[in-house]
């Protein structure tokens, strides 16, 4: 194919040596959203190991020693639901870090897991929508991660209150009837339970 000649100006010939960092475009994400919300191939197992994990991480950060708590679905109860009593999130966390792909305040440690800033939006990859609860400082949050029309994730804060309740991160994702076997399988396999 020939470069049309009004394309090709004299800054585009010679001895030209720069480095051109690779990016990407805000309006171009949306379809790398599916992309990173299947990245999972065992939607089931991913939200439990990622879930958990970030759980256990964030009681290593704010040194607590008390064990995360993992609740399976039942068939009274469709949820699966991760607790922890570490570091909390406020509503910045939730939009400066946890919002975005590939955020992570995890890079500086080596006791920690999580680094990719992935694992915290594996719930969409089993369910359109989940609930995250966040207590910081007295501050207690609830919020929505759902997905948009284009398929990229949003946090949806419903209600921020003050609270005497210890700072903390739940996660609660609802359950297919169907799968919560699976869950409990998922939870053995990958050392929760």
């Amino acid at each position: 194919m020939a470069i049309p000649n009004d394309t090709i100006t004299m800054h585009h010939v010679g001895n030209v040596q720069e480095d051109i960092s690779m990016g990407i475009r805000s309006e171009d994400f949306r379809y790398l959203a599916d992309v990173l919300n299947g990245l999972y191939s065992d939607t089931i197992a991913a939200p439990v190991r990622e879930y958990s994990t970030n759980a256990w991480d964030s009681h290593v950060a704010a040194g607590v020693t008390r064990p995360i708590e993992v609740t399976l679905p039942t068939a009274e109860d469709l949820h699966f639901t991760v607790q922890d009593f570490g570091l909390g999130m406020t509503v910045d966390d939730l939009r400066n870090t946890y919002a975005m792909y590939g955020a992570s305040d995890k890079r500086d440690s080596n006791e920690v897991a999580g680094q990719l800033g992935l694992g915290s939006k594996s719930g969409l990859s089993y369910a359109d929508l989940f609930v995250v609860t966040a207590v910081k400082g007295g501050v207690k949050t609830i919020a929505y991660v759902t997905k948009d029309d284009h398929g990229l994730g949003v946090i949806q804060v419903k209600d921020t209150v003050m609270t005497d309740e210890p700072n903390g991160v739940s996660i609660k994702i609802p359950v297919d009837r169907y799968d919560v076997e699976d869950f409990r399988n998922g939870a053995i396999s990958n050392g929760v339970m």
